[in-house]
Parts: structure tokens; C-alpha cells; sequence
């Protein structure tokens, strides 16, 4: 519980208190999601280091503008940082703590990510070639692909979670939403496959992915797991849970299954955030139905034998030339905060 470190914030100011009482509410009501509940206390720990003994009243806007320079090194982490203080400055204003809220006017960055990296078919095969039917690597992997659910979700799932409707079997769970959003219920068919590995591994408890002392783990523990699981199979370290859910969101649009079914298998709220993937999909689809009506040799020297279609070789030399995913990295390796490019500024000169 955060209310048991404010000791660390302001220890001469009561607001930072009084905030954190706040935000122990707001959970508790379930209006603020718990990932964010932890992300806002770290980022004002790591604020409360540099400005401990700073009077909040007179932090100005120049102050916090710097202070997330400093500390951020990409812009979704500046972007979260902002947001932090954002919530806590808003506050102190609202109930008159401080004169102004110096973050107003604070603007966060605008940059585009791909997020996570979807898995291959060959990484998921290579995956459970490395970890064999009856291994909790196995299990947690075939119910990544078999139930596109998040991990914090994923954690959950026990044998409760499997029920029959009119002689088929579901995996029915509520799909958790952050802060006050509507959870959502989601039914899934259980897989013939998933089903066999259910049966050949030991997972009697109340969860299928307990630990290996009868308890649930937790969405950051199984996390972490994963990250150690995919290094010893030696495979990307970019690879993570999440990017599985990706890469059958994907599938399922190449397969040309539209909005409203993504949605209803991957519990997204609108139709917009299942669109993603069948605009991406339909895009390279039309792409291909569009070269293979034209004649590229109208085009071309006459010396030279063009197909009018888009071969499977084709395509693969063009991606060799355009890595896409390796262009994104290097243009988010190029960011760099004002703060580190800044010789002239010190964390002292917050002080002065």
C-alpha cells in the first residue's frame, strides 16, 4: 500500500499526504486502475528524490519541465512522468494547495510506436519445440494463443473458468478493465489442443499457472517469468505476453474475421480497437489484388522477364530492404531528453 511510504515525499509538506490518501481511495472505490496506482507513486518517488525539499508551492513550470528531462529517456516514459504530476498538481490546485498547477500549460510528446512485437509462427513453434507438453512454459504459452487474453487475466484462469453451453466447452472469464470501465465477459471455445495440454500437465489448484507453492501469481510475476522463459529458449529479448495476444489479433484479421469478432474474442470495448488489425491486414491484401492487375513490363527495360504479379520472392526482398520494426527502434533510440542534451543543467539547479 502506498500510504505506508509518504515518509519519502515532502517530509515537511502535508499535500503529498493528503494525495496519497486520494489516490488509497480511488483505488479502493475502483475508479483508478491498480498499474496505474503503482506508476503514479514511483514516478512521484523518483520526482520526491530531486525536489524533496523543495516547497511545492513554489515549483514553477521551467522546475518540472527539466526534472522530466532529466529522468525520462523515451517519450512514452515522459509522457507517463507527465501524467504523474499532471494528476498531483491537479489536485493540490483543486483544493488550493498551491496558487497555479505549474503542469497546465506541459504538453506531452507526440511520437508514434508500434508497441509490442508480435510473435512469429516460427518464434511460438520454437518456443514449444524448447519447453515440451506437461511444462507450466507449455501450459502459459498454448493458453496465450488459445485464449488472446491479457496476463493479468491469464492469471486467473482456472478450472472454474471452463464450462459447457449446449455440448461444446468455453473458456468464459470477465476480462478486467482499468479504473472505472465496464469488465467485460468473454467466451472463447475451448481448443482441442489447449484442452489436451490441460490434460498432460499437473495443474490441480485454483489457477492453471499457480506457483510452485499453490498460490496465484501475480500479472508483474508471471511477466517477469515470461522474460526469463523466452531468453533461456533463446529467442528475442523483445518478445513478451503481450505480443502473442498481437500476433492473433493479426491472424485473425489476415483470416478476414471482421471488427465486432476480434472484439468479442479479444474483449475490446469499441470496434475501433479491433480495427487495427483488419485495416492492416486488408491493406497488404488490396495491396496485392491491386499489382496483380497492372503489367510492370509497360514499365521495365525490354531486356527484362517481369512478372505482373507479386511473388513470394518479391515480397521478402522488400522487406529485407525496409526492416519496418528496425526503423522504428533506431528512430526511438535517436530521442533524447533536452535535459541530457543540456550540459549547462544539473539536478542541483532545481534547488537554486
Amino acid at each position: 500500500r502506498t500510504g505506508k511510504i509518504p515518509a519519502l515525499l515532502w517530509p515537511n509538506f502535508a499535500p503529498p499526504y493528503t494525495y496519497l490518501r486520494h489516490l488509497d481511495r480511488e483505488l479502493e472505490m475502483g475508479t483508478l486502475a491498480l498499474n496505474t496506482y503503482k506508476a503514479h507513486v514511483g514516478f512521484l518517488k523518483r520526482a520526491a528524490k530531486v525536489l524533496g525539499d523543495f516547497p511545492i508551492a513554489t515549483i514553477e513550470e521551467h522546475h518540472l519541465q527539466e526534472l522530466m528531462e532529466i529522468e525520462t529517456n523515451s517519450p512514452g516514459n515522459y509522457n507517463n512522468y507527465r501524467k504523474a504530476l499532471r494528476r498531483f498538481f491537479g489536485y493540490l490546485e483543486f483544493n488550493r494547495l498551491v496558487p497555479v498547477d505549474p503542469m497546465e500549460r506541459l504538453k506531452p510528446i507526440k511520437y508514434y510506436s508500434e508497441g509490442f512485437k508480435p510473435w512469429s509462427a516460427s518464434q511460438l513453434k520454437a518456443f514449444f519445440d524448447f519447453y515440451p507438453v506437461g511444462t507450466i512454459q507449455h501450459l502459459a504459452m498454448a493458453m496465450l494463443v488459445c485464449t488472446s487474453c491479457r496476463r493479468s487475466d491469464l492469471v486467473k484462469l482456472g478450472p472454474e473458468h471452463i464450462v459447457e453451453e449446449a455440448g461444446v466447452k468455453y473458456i468464459k472469464f470477465k476480462m478486467k478493465k482499468g479504473g472505472n470501465k465496464k469488465d467485460t465477459t468473454v467466451e472463447i471455445p475451448l481448443h482441442s489442443y489447449l484442452q489436451y495440454v490441460l490434460e498432460n500437465t499437473d495443474c490441480f489448484g485454483e489457477t492453471f499457472l499457480e506457483t510452485a507453492y499453490g498460490m496465484q501469481r501475480s500479472s508483474d510475476g508471471f511477466g517477469n517469468k515470461m522474460r526469463e522463459w523466452v531468453d533461456k529458449a533463446g529467442l528475442p529479448k523483445e518478445l513478451a505476453a503481450h505480443g502473442v495476444r498481437k500476433a492473433l489479433g493479426g491472424l485473425m484479421g489476415e483470416s478476414d474475421a471482421n471488427e465486432f469478432q476480434i472484439m468479442a474474442v479479444q474483449g475490446h470495448s469499441t470496434p475501433q480497437e479491433s480495427r487495427k488489425y483488419t485495416e492492416s491486414a486488408h491493406r497488404r491484401i488490396q495491396a496485392e489484388a491491386g499489382f496483380s492487375k497492372i503489367d510492370l513490363s509497360v514499365f521495365l527495360p525490354a531486356s527484362g522477364e517481369v512478372d505482373s504479379r507479386i511473388s513470394e520472392r518479391v515480397t521478402q526482398d522488400v522487406t529485407q530492404v525496409y526492416p519496418k520494426d528496425d526503423i522504428i527502434e533506431e528512430n526511438q533510440n535517436r530521442w533524447q531528453s533536452l535535459g541530457e542534451s543540456n550540459p549547462s543543467f544539473q539536478v542541483e539547479n532545481l534547488a537554486s
